[in-house]
């Protein structure tokens, strides 16, 4: 068993990457978390099989927009022997206004964004 200390960056904030890899771990049977950070990155921590966690990494980058992973900075560990794997949420008022933003990003133009 190996772990794997992620973090992500890029547009992963807001736009369902969590849940996305959420998803991807628990069907891969790793255990850890996922969570946001206070400067726009995600931390991803997980434990398994090598091979498990390179799949997870593999289709976290590929998940569909609007996620957009430009870098993973990825260091590996022994495994501490964690058990599942969980989502951890921000505050309540964080939770909200990401999700609503999440909720209509099919409306948003990447290019009217960065003028």
């Amino acid at each position: 068993m190996e772990r794997a200390e992620i973090l992500v960056s890029e547009l992963v904030q807001g736009v369902g990457f969590r849940e996305g890899v959420r998803r991807i771990a628990w069907n891969l049977g790793l255990a850890g978390h996922v969570k946001d950070l206070d400067d726009g990155t995600v931390e991803i921590v997980c434990e398994g099989p090598q091979a498990r966690i390179t799949e997870l990494i593999e289709r976290a980058r590929a998940l569909e927009p609007p996620v957009d992973v430009h870098d993973m900075q990825i260091k590996y560990a022994d495994a501490e022997g964690l058990k599942k794997f969980n989502l951890i949420c921000s505050d309540l008022a964080h939770e909200m206004a990401y999700g609503f933003m999440y909720m209509y990003s099919p409306f948003w133009s990447r290019d009217l964004d960065n003028e």
